[in-house]
């Protein structure tokens, strides 16, 4: 999980800083930075990976999960690209979740494989409408890519990587927090 930054500062230096003329902007990136350490070495070696989308989904779920890395593509360094037999797959299996990222690391923890499943259950929905009854593939899509960038499960319920989803609930978005934690890492 990645934990939100406050910019608290209760140092007795504080006052000693400011009048060195050092900004609390830096202080603040000295904080985020501290909220990021687990994730250092736990990326892609490469700024560039492919994946491949296997059988069982429908033509829409396959657009979803193209048009959710497309979100993730423009608001990280690292793009995933579309291309067939690769290793790195999303595919749909009888699981215990609505969708599970199992990543793979080398010797030097880097990521050097990622699998995507996404449960059979029914109520996923199986094209862009999502009704009351079903859970939105969209927002699952999103949350198992944030995965794929090493992201854990967040608390707060407004974050792409929020760790539930009800039926009905739509439209998870990628999170500041998101964003700067995948921009610190690459």
């Amino acid at each position: 999980m990645i934990r939100k930054v406050k910019k608290i500062f209760t140092y007795p230096v504080l006052a000693g800083l400011l009048v060195l003329g050092l900004s609390l902007n830096y202080l603040a990136v000295e904080k985020v930075d501290a909220a990021y350490n687990h994730l250092v070495g736990k990326k892609w070696s490469s700024t560039s990976v492919n994946y491949d989308i296997a059988g069982g989904f429908t033509s829409d779920q396959k657009s979803m999960i193209k048009d959710t890395t497309n979100g993730w593509n423009r608001n990280c360094p690292t793009t995933f690209n579309y291309n067939l037999l690769t290793g790195n797959d999303w595919s749909v299996e009888n699981i215990d979740s609505l969708g599970l990222t199992i990543l793979s690391l080398n010797s030097s923890d880097n990521i050097i494989k990622a699998v995507t499943k996404i449960d059979t259950d029914p109520a996923i929905a199986t094209s862009f409408s999502t009704s009351s009854s079903q859970y939105d593939f969209t927002s699952i899509a999103r949350h198992e890519w944030g995965h794929w960038i090493h992201l854990y499960d967040d608390k707060t319920h407004q974050s792409t990587m929020y760790e539930s989803l009800s039926k009905g609930e739509k439209g998870k978005l990628q999170t500041a927090e998101d964003i700067e934690a995948c921009n610190y890492m690459y």
